[in-house]
């Protein structure tokens, strides 16, 4: 029995996951239905009937194009960076902010990033497109992660043989802290 609760914790730990606050979004015009605050180098065109930025491949360029706006951001804190990618023939990008580069991206879809900051510089949105690329980015945000709330948290319930039903919600800051407490209160439940 014992095995059996100890294997439905894990299940439900894989499920629970951080449970993190973000604080306000920092990008203006992320989804860019306009050009506020952006500033573009050569290559990179806002397109704001359409809420999207392009980067499309000129054989004049080389290395990568930047898209960048400088935010209220500090030093020393941790941010989550997340955007949106439409790639043809694998152009790629990556974001920087605070002096940290994410890693390079050249797949369609969502992407997300935490990044802590080493200063207070701009967020840069750096684009490579090589002969017959192009690369399309939606929803640009970078929102403050409050880590005084940064916690896991765990609902258990238990049933005994007899029909009692038992409750608990455990919380700690990190997964093994929440496991041991888990196991702890399934062993009293089960004693």
């Amino acid at each position: 029995m014992r095995k059996i609760m100890i294997g439905i914790l894990v299940l439900l730990m894989m499920a629970v996951g951080v449970n993190a606050r973000l604080g306000a979004e920092l990008v203006t015009c992320g989804d860019f239905t306009c050009e506020t605050d952006w500033v573009k180098n050569e290559g990179w065109v806002i397109n704001t009937g359409s809420s999207f930025a392009i980067l499309q491949f000129n054989p004049s360029y080389s290395g990568f194009r930047k898209l960048n706006q400088n935010i209220n951001i500090q030093s020393d804190k941790e941010y989550n960076i997340t955007y949106t990618i439409d790639t043809s023939n694998n152009a790629q990008i990556k974001a920087g902010l605070g002096g940290v580069n994410t890693s390079i991206v050249s797949t369609d879809g969502i992407h997300s990033f935490l990044v802590k900051t080493i200063n207070s510089n701009d967020l840069e949105m750096w684009g490579l497109a090589s002969f017959a690329q192009q690369m399309v980015i939606y929803d640009v945000s970078v929102k403050e992660v409050l880590p005084e709330l940064n916690v896991f948290r765990l609902e258990l319930k238990a049933t005994k043989p007899n029909g009692n039903v038992f409750t608990t919600e455990i919380q700690a800051k990190k997964p093994n802290g929440i496991i041991n407490q888990a196991v702890r209160w399934i062993m009293r439940v089960f004693r």
